[in-house]
């Protein structure tokens, strides 16, 4: 009922509104792949479709008020969705708001209050703030001089009747003081399931998290404390970032975990200069070594060669391709990618590009 109700108010402003601002914009893509026969780590096959091909449509209304809030809401409508088999349509990402210069009103799939400020300082195991994954989150927002306060809620649909209850308390606050920023987030601890599941990236435990950052002789300097209530674990971590010239940048964090598992630490160089990026990282995740590096060349104004190889304990690959900008939203782009290991996803190390030889068309519109 309290969905309806904020709904219901934010229509009544658009329809007291004598024409509001209305914008289009789109995307769609084709794709083939010719990996057609893996299996995944268990040696077990896989089946994967070799085209694939999706169109998503785009629109915002938005409209001063009268006493000068702004109105607005958005949403994303999957014309068409066939991915890995699954053919698929429908609304997504549905956002009304009521904001002004100070202030905001934030309903539908938006971010939730903690994870919208929190900046963690390297890989730490228990800032286990929710995120939003298509959850009903309503979340308010107000700026206090030099500080900026956010506090949602996640709208969680019960089984047994079909309201929602408010969910899980979430509080984020930045504030710039003395040329240090301070971050605050903490999310109380909520229910096991919710709406009916369990698992995602919503987590039900109580969390607390500090962070305080500021640049010192030429360095960015960031101090991290986050806390699990429910698990009992904590982690500290320091991170820091030094530019070495114009275009030599050198990074790395080190974070102490209270639980067995051991400590987590990184290095990092990235190198920009003209047309040629290079990144380069090691790290240390709880006794699990991994490294990686990623170039990228743009060889001609709109062609781009990239290529780069990851490794962790015994699973490494790499991948190696090129796009071309085609002008007014489009590019095509061709990758290469073999890899020891994949996830559920067919993704090599989290990234969107599947094994195999890819070619995919793409427009923004």
């Amino acid at each position: 009922m309290k969905r309806i109700l904020l709904a219901s108010t934010a229509i009544v402003a658009f329809a007291g509104a004598a024409s509001a601002d209305v914008t289009w914009s789109g995307d769609a893509f084709l794709e083939y792949n010719d990996n057609e026969e893996i299996d995944d780590a268990d040696g077990n096959p896989v089946d994967e479709d070799d085209l694939e091909w999706g169109l998503d449509l785009n629109v915002t209304l938005s409209e001063v008020l009268d006493n000068g809030l702004t109105a607005s809401a958005s949403l994303e409508f999957d014309v068409v969705d066939e991915t890995l088999g699954d053919e698929d349509s429908g609304l997504s990402d549905f956002v009304l708001s009521l904001t002004s210069e100070t202030a905001g009103l934030f309903f539908g799939d938006t971010g939730m209050a903690a994870d919208s400020k929190w900046s963690a300082a390297g890989d730490m195991e228990t800032d286990d703030f929710s995120e939003t994954d298509g959850e009903i989150v309503l979340r308010g927002e107000v700026g206090f001089g030099p500080a900026e306060v956010a506090i949602s809620y996640i709208a969680d649909e019960q089984a047994d009747d079909g309201d929602y209850e408010f969910e899980q308390l979430s509080l984020g606050v930045e504030a710039e003081i003395s040329g240090f920023t301070v971050i605050f987030a903490y999310q109380e601890e909520g229910p096991e399931t919710l709406n009916g599941e369990q698992g995602g990236d919503y987590d039900p435990d109580e969390v607390y998290g500090l962070n305080v950052s500021t640049t010192f002789a030429g360095a960015d300097v960031a101090f991290a404390y986050s806390t699990n209530e429910t698990e009992d674990e904590d982690s500290i971590g320091v991170e820091v970032a030094y530019p070495l010239n114009d275009a030599i940048t050198l990074g790395g964090y080190y974070v102490i975990e209270s639980d067995d598992d051991g400590d987590s630490y990184a290095v990092s160089l990235d190198y920009v200069s003209g047309p040629l990026s290079a990144a380069i990282a090691y790290e240390v995740e709880q006794d699990e070594e991994g490294f990686e590096i990623n170039v990228d060349y743009e060889v001609l104004d709109g062609l781009l060669l990239f290529a780069g190889y990851a490794g962790e304990q015994d699973d490494d690959g790499f991948y190696v391709g090129g796009s071309y900008d085609l002008g007014a939203g489009a590019e095509v782009r061709l990758i290469y990618v073999e890899a020891d290991n994949f996830d559920e996803d067919n993704e090599y190390f989290g990234d969107d590009d599947e094994l195999g030889t890819t070619l995919e068309l793409s427009f923004s519109f």
